[in-house]
């Protein structure tokens, strides 16, 4: 099968991708980490949601075409409370702290928050049934609701990720033409 069938099959078993919408990036304040900075950013996925991601930077001067640059995706393990935190190293299993350490080696990184985790994670009131849902209850309803409009989780994933590429490509001090993305478990 050619590339580009396997491809639009690939995408067709997906469903519906979320709109595209304006990025709207906003920053936080910077926190001087010695070889890097810490910066938290947020930026719109879909119409009303927004996305919070840590942006690691070197301290260095660029160098000439800028930055390599990264998207640090976390795991999932059932540990909702985690999620861009623990590849930015602020929290969880400094293991897992792939992003910072791979921003002291000289890239720049996006740790990103994925749906369910971390501020993404708040368990969600359904007025209609008076229920309110535990970490692992939303991301189940997550799932089903996205099935049942003909889409899934896994797409919306890979549509945020894709608007977190798209930020981290955004910035001025990113090499453009060297990009990459680590992960670990949900991430990898």
């Amino acid at each position: 099968m050619q590339m580009t069938a396997l491809r639009q099959t690939l995408l067709a078993q997906l469903g519906h991708f979320p709109k595209r919408v304006p990025l709207t990036p906003t920053f936080g304040s910077m926190m001087d980490e010695g070889e890097c900075t810490r910066k938290l950013v947020t930026y719109v996925v879909e119409e009303g949601e927004h996305v919070s991601a840590w942006l690691l930077t070197p301290q260095a001067v660029a160098p000439p075409g800028g930055w390599p640059a990264l998207l640090a995706i976390h795991q999932h393990a059932g540990q909702y409370d985690l999620g861009k935190s623990e590849p930015a190293g602020l929290a969880g299993n400094p293991m897992y702290a792939y992003g910072q350490e791979l921003c002291r080696r000289g890239y720049i990184v996006l740790c990103p928050d994925l749906l369910c985790f971390e501020e993404r994670r708040s368990a969600k009131e359904l007025p209609q049934a008076r229920i309110a849902l535990d970490d692992a209850g939303y991301e189940r309803f997550e799932f089903t609701r996205r099935l049942l409009s003909g889409s899934c989780l896994q797409t919306k994933y890979l549509h945020d990720l894709t608007c977190a590429v798209d930020f981290l490509t955004s910035l001025p001090d990113v090499n453009r033409e060297r990009l990459g993305v680590i992960g670990h478990s949900l991430g990898g």
